[in-house]
């Protein structure tokens, strides 16, 4: 089982501005090999998504209260602030973590809002989401005894399920439809031996 490592974060400061700056330029997402670009810049797939699925309804209110008051808001807006954060944050070890993993997330975020217009940015997209699948079961250790995630912030995950059923739900209702009507991730499903079936009523999206 793969775990966060005490600083992992302060010892990586030159590769997360690296992927950041990869994430927020299309070309770069569209030509590189997908796999590998995961396995170089996120090693854990896990902490990820759970940051996702604590982002998702917090960006959402943000752009509607932005909306209310006549103002705009983003990703765009929140990356560059959460990135400013995250290099505030030396010496602190688990505020260090959730700033990264909420930087990957909105990333993820970011390049859900490009597929809608971008078939190389949806492709990737739909792969990456395979991956985050594909490891969600791992959460099922990870979380219990984790620090850097407060008790309220892991309710979205049913860790009594079987590791099928966490792929399942994870695909079907935590991905966002427009990835899992992608044939990359139908040919997942078929693989691991169940039907796509998605949730088009999800709580929040990204701005």
């Amino acid at each position: 089982m793969r775990r966060e490592r005490c600083g992992v974060f302060s010892r990586r400061k030159n590769q997360r501005a690296n992927f950041s700056q990869s994430l927020n330029s299309t070309p770069i997402i569209m030509l590189r090999p997908l796999n590998g670009f995961l396995s170089k810049w996120i090693p854990q797939h896990e902490p990820m998504f759970l940051a996702y699925e604590n982002l998702l309804p917090v960006v959402s209110v943000m752009y509607s209260e932005a909306k209310k008051s006549g103002g705009v808001f983003t990703l765009d807006n929140f990356i560059p602030d959460v990135a400013q954060k995250l290099e505030l944050s030396h010496g602190d070890e688990i505020n260090s973590r959730r700033l990264a993993w909420f930087l990957f997330a909105a990333l993820l975020g970011r390049l859900e809002r490009l597929s809608k217009t971008n078939n190389g940015a949806l492709t990737a997209g739909a792969k990456i989401w395979c991956l985050l699948a594909e490891d969600a079961h791992f959460l099922k250790r990870l979380l219990p005894s984790n620090v850097v995630w407060r008790s309220d912030e892991k309710v979205w995950f049913d860790l009594t399920q079987s590791d099928q059923k966490i792929l399942e739900w994870t695909v079907n209702i935590a991905m966002p439809p427009m990835f899992a009507e992608h044939d990359a991730v139908g040919n997942f499903a078929q693989t691991h031996g169940f039907f796509v079936s998605p949730f088009k009523n999800r709580i929040g999206f990204m701005p």
